[in-house]
């Protein structure tokens, strides 16, 4: 009998072993840990209090900015002011974001203050008397704002109140000077807006060109600069469509008889020798937003305009009138021979963030109880595996994401450095041993919600892939791995209910939307198989049916888009708005095999795919190192040098690619915390805050593309060459 016995205790615990036996983790106790030989919790792993935890997101506030320390070049500061002419207040919020990233980039430089002058057209009465009223309410209450001056406005047209405005700003001796106003394409007013004020970084190099080049006469938006001789590839391709050009003598739409009168007209009132003949060098910003150097000649012509303009908007209607005004500007830098540049949209850049490092009931089965991804990383001993960099030194330490301060203490950490926002991995799952309410690992974003921490922008990737048994002693089994989670799609009941759960999220402030809709990412589309098109559709439908226009869905580009055979087919069915990189011009991530290994970042479109997807975000990595999870696996990591130079190979192309088909910039960073991945952008124990140091650097030092005078733009193109051929092609090409 006991020999019997013996023998059934063995058989069973040999069918543990071979995994035909499983153990529930939500209608059995027990854990598989101790057989699987895994790693549990241990002992000496202790997690910092919250009372410790306020004491360092207090030292960390009271500190300066904690990146942004390795710049060296001591430049003279300059004074700015922001002329803002406002009509509706539609889009207020937009131009407010923008207005604060300016005054938070001054305050960043430790720049005087920055004065804003306002222009509201009167003639709508009540309604803008109330704009104008807000208007100032919310700038006089931005931190580091000066004189908030507001311009009459009320009477004259459109062109007199340009000319008068910016005469008065000239009056001052300003250094730059930001000219917005509600262009009422939206295509066009997001261009000019993420162009010239998206993010502080951004605001920051524009301050930087201006301050090294004392010839930079003007910085606008990519692709809007427009001249009669412009050559096609170089202008937005919105404005192609938009004004059916095909041709370069379809530029003429942007020159009409009744605007050249105009100009030379006001040409000869500021300088009566000469005038603009019919193909000298005119030029004109499409939407009419741009920086200008401000200087006492640019004053003198504006006071000139002042006491001839009454006879203007007799000669042409009012609109040709404000525009031949704004081409005056123009041209006459082009006359003094400054240079007239652009710049891309900023590339926002949004880390992948991987929401465990906690407990959570899964891991408690398969794992043992309490296990979190710190127990790959605490007794890891291996060489060169980076650790998290303790809370004395300024780091985040081994954090529980159920804590509110260690949430806080990464948005501030994220923001100081340029990182706009966060992409949360998102689990929800159907089939074997799914939870009843098909969440995993959703604690950390629902907790977002209650307390709002972290307070940046965020959106969703749904990682759709079944879970299964693959790393390191847990691979013990066949090559596709033994399923723990499973993973089939449901019903449309299920994906109405899918879609009301991310519909809290959607409505959130802070979530990430392109033209209204909120983005939503796709890890892994194939896997629907037949399943997706639906179940986007009823999506589109539900979003439609809450208040959005849609959902903006986004496909990953990585490894399994070549090893999904039915994805071009699923895609085409499901049709995708947009895709982006992940793991870009990484070996075997599913870009060009003839990439080196010191790749890190995009260099361009994918042009296979263009067809598919002419607007595809671009991305970076940090590093990938799997043996936290498989200690048998080769580390590939990246250099900081290699980071930088991959982040500067990315952003000459984005400088110099005015017909990529882009509005917002999204840009995806792989990873903020996949420390079992070593793919992370937090502070570690060996590189400090060095690579956010060089993204914030890199940011910060946004290229600009000249425009004019020719012989410049030529040198400037030639010099962007030579940087992708040393930073972007691979050793073999070069």
């Amino acid at each position: 009998c006991n020999v019997v016995k013996l023998l059934f205790v063995l058989v069973l615990f040999m069918a543990v072993i071979s995994n035909h036996v499983l153990l529930d983790p939500f209608h059995k106790n027990g854990s598989i840990s101790s057989i699987l030989d895994l790693p549990l919790v241990p002992d000496k792993i202790e997690y910092p209090t919250d009372a410790f935890q306020r004491l360092a997101m207090k030292k960390l506030l009271d500190t300066d900015k904690i990146v942004g320390k390795i710049e060296t070049e001591v430049l003279s500061p300059i004074s700015v002011a922001v002329l803002l002419f406002l009509e509706t207040d539609s889009h207020w919020s937009e131009l407010l974001m923008c207005l604060t990233n300016t005054v938070s980039a001054s305050a960043r430089l430790r720049y005087d203050k920055t004065d804003i002058f306002i222009c509201v057209d009167r003639n709508h009465g009540a309604e803008n008397a109330a704009l104008e009223e807000k208007a100032l309410k919310d700038l006089r209450s931005l931190a580091h704002v000066g004189n908030v001056k507001l311009i009459s406005g009320s009477a004259g047209t459109n062109a007199e109140r340009f000319v008068e405005a910016f005469s008065d700003v000239t009056a001052h001796p300003y250094g730059a000077i930001l000219k917005l106003n509600t262009v009422l394409d939206p295509v066009l007013r997001e261009r000019g807006i993420e162009s010239l004020c998206g993010t502080e970084e951004h605001v920051i190099s524009i301050f930087r060109h201006f301050q090294k080049d004392p010839i930079l006469g003007m910085v606008t938006p990519l692709g809007t600069t427009i001249g009669t001789n412009a050559n096609l590839s170089r202008i937005f391709p919105h404005l192609i469509a938009k004004y059916k050009i095909r041709h370069a003598s379809d530029l003429s739409t942007f020159f009409e008889s009744n605007m050249i009168f105009a100009l030379n007209k006001l040409s000869k009132t500021i300088t009566p020798d000469k005038m603009v003949a019919v193909n000298e060098g005119r030029a004109i910003v499409a939407g009419g937003m741009y920086w200008i150097r401000s200087s006492g000649r640019l004053h003198t012509i504006f006071l000139s305009l002042r006491t001839d303009m009454s006879t203007i908007p007799s000669l042409v209607d009012n609109k040709k009138a404000r525009e031949a005004v704004e081409a005056l500007l123009q041209t006459q830098i082009k006359r003094w021979k400054m240079r007239i540049t652009e710049i891309s949209p900023c590339p926002r850049v949004l880390a992948m963030y991987f929401p465990q490092y906690h407990q959570i009931p899964e891991n408690d089965w398969f794992r043992g109880k309490g296990y979190t991804e710190w127990n790959l990383i605490l007794p890891n001993m291996a060489p060169g595996i980076r650790k998290p960099l303790s809370l004395d030194e300024g780091g985040l330490g081994y954090y529980d994401l159920m804590s509110e301060e260690t949430r806080r203490m990464q948005g501030k950490i994220a923001r100081d450095s340029g990182v706009n926002g966060f992409i949360y991995y998102h689990y929800w799952f159907t089939g074997l041993r799914a939870p009843k309410d098909h969440l995993v690992m959703h604690q950390t974003l629902e907790k977002m919600l209650i307390d709002g921490e972290p307070d940046l922008p965020f959106a969703f990737s749904w990682a759709n892939e079944p879970w299964v048994r693959r790393w390191g002693k847990m691979n013990f089994t066949d090559s596709n791995g033994t399923t723990v989670i499973g993973q089939t799609y449901g019903d449309p009941v299920e994906w109405e209910s899918h879609f009301y759960y991310l519909l809290t999220f959607f409505r959130h402030p802070n979530y990430i939307k392109i033209q209204g809709e909120p983005l939503f990412i796709i890890y892994r589309i194939a896997h629907f198989r037949e399943k997706l098109q639906p179940m986007l559709n009823l999506w589109r439908k539900l979003s439609k049916s809450n208040g959005f226009p849609g959902i903006h869905f986004v496909n990953t580009i990585g490894n399994y888009r070549r090893k999904d055979w039915r994805t071009t087919k699923i895609e085409k069915e499901a049709k995708l708005d947009k895709a982006f990189h992940f793991w870009p011009l990484y070996r075997g991530s599913g870009f060009p095999s003839t990439v080196t290994k010191s790749f890190t970042s995009s260099n361009g479109d994918l042009a296979p795919l263009l067809e598919r997807y002419p607007t595809q975000f671009w991305g970076a990595f940090v590093g990938f190192d799997r043996r936290p999870r498989y200690p048998i696996a080769k580390p590939d990591p990246r250099t900081i040098a290699e980071f930088n130079n991959g982040l500067e190979c990315s952003f000459e192309t984005m400088a110099g690619y005015p017909s990529r088909h882009i509005s917002k910039n999204l840009f995806f960073v792989t990873a903020w915390n996949e420390w079992g991945e070593q793919a992370m952008l937090e502070p570690d124990d060996l590189n400090k805050f060095d690579r956010l140091s060089t993204l914030w650097h890199r940011l910060t030092n946004f290229p600009l593309a000249v425009i004019f005078p020719d012989s410049d733009k030529i040198q400037n193109i030639e010099l962007r060459k030579q940087a992708r051929e040393t930073l972007c092609l691979p050793k073999s090409v070069r």
